[in-house]
């Protein structure tokens, strides 16, 4: 990676690639590996290709800080009183459950999307 706590993405290791901090990288690995198939725990290709085009998405849409997230605390405290729930609206970027709605529904169902909340 070119900075340090970065990991950079990429298919087959050609231009362009994408950077992911460390941590969105382990996370997206943890939920591709519990939502992405029988192979999901095991597929490294398939987990890249889908890592990159969800990223690839994403610097698309230029979405970085225009979403209007509730802090992880506020999910801590609603939790024991909502019981087991999803979010109707994040990514799994942004998500802090791993059963999620998303914009990107098919593409990220791989890492636990139910699709769009609509």
């Amino acid at each position: 990676s070119r900075q340090k706590g970065t990991v950079d993405v990429s298919l087959e290791g050609a231009k362009p690639y994408l950077s992911i901090s460390a941590g969105h990288y382990a996370k997206m690995r943890r939920l591709y590996a519990r939502h992405g198939g029988a192979a999901g725990a095991t597929d490294d290709r398939g987990f890249h290709e889908a890592l990159y085009c969800c990223l690839a998405r994403y610097e698309a849409l230029k979405g970085a800080g225009y979403q209007c997230a509730v802090p992880g605390s506020a999910f801590d405290v609603l939790r024991p009183k909502l019981g087991h729930t999803i979010e109707c609206f994040a990514s799994p970027l942004n998500c802090h459950y791993d059963r999620f709605c998303s914009a990107f529904g098919p593409l990220e169902e791989c890492f636990g999307s139910l699709g769009s909340f609509f």
